[in-house]
């Protein structure tokens, strides 16, 4: 899964997607946690642009806010049967920019964080779907999103079963389009693993998501008996 990830090196992310529009200054987040606003990449008429999306999806056809599932994650093997994805999936997929992601191993009774990135690759993109809820009492309309996963490649597989989706920005074009076809976009979820994996085990202040500064990412030495089968800088 993916519950937690961060972006601080933000100056890039026009060059990068080739932004049509300039944008607003992206502040850094060092601990981004499900349920707040994020920053995410959508193809539009004009070319790609920024938008602003919360972080678990309401399904379009939800009645009652308050009781709906917020998904955060989708899984790629069964996005396209699933009621609250499958029409996303199919019309409005959008990219994700990160700089590393989180994930926690069960260590006896604890959950240690690691910090993961790829080798070489600063700035990647998760792959996520997104979709737009209209609240029928108060005509407010929520733009809403999830992360698409994949069964971990080598090195997540040490401490866990599942990673997101990265999609490489040669696939970009083929991700966002909407006239993509099924079989092209499948073929692009996949466990990401052209570059080494490295995976820093960090403080668990990152547990909780009012901590949301640079100490967030900042590595941290573990005993000995705690670092067997997981490749850590």
């Amino acid at each position: 899964m993916c519950g937690r990830f961060a972006l601080w090196i933000t100056l890039i992310i026009p060059e990068h997607y080739g932004l049509v529009e300039p944008e607003e200054p992206i502040l850094p987040s060092y601990n981004i946690a499900p349920g707040q606003e994020i920053v995410a990449v959508v193809q539009t008429t004009s070319g790609r642009n920024i938008t602003r999306l919360k972080w678990g999806l309401i399904p379009s056809w939800t009645r009652d806010l308050g009781k709906s599932p917020k998904s955060i994650n989708a899984r790629s093997e069964t996005v396209w049967d699933k009621p609250c994805f499958r029409s996303a999936v199919r019309h409005r997929r959008c990219l994700i920019p990160a700089n590393r992601f989180l994930e926690w191993e069960k260590v006896e009774a604890k959950k240690q964080p690691y910090l993961i990135r790829f080798e070489n690759l600063e700035l990647f993109s998760m792959a996520g779907i997104w979709e737009s809820w209209l609240n029928p009492e108060t005509g407010e309309t929520i733009e809403s999103c999830a992360i698409l996963t994949t069964k971990a490649n080598e090195a997540v597989a040490a401490i866990h079963d599942r990673m997101p989706v990265i999609i490489k920005p040669e696939d970009y074009a083929t991700w966002l389009a909407p006239k993509s076809h099924r079989e092209q976009i499948e073929t692009l979820l996949q466990p990401f693993a052209d570059m080494p994996t490295q995976m820093l085990p960090v403080s668990t202040r990152v547990n909780s998501p009012k901590n949301n500064d640079p100490e967030c990412i900042v590595p941290v030495l573990l005993p000995d008996d705690t670092q067997q089968g997981v490749d850590k800088v």
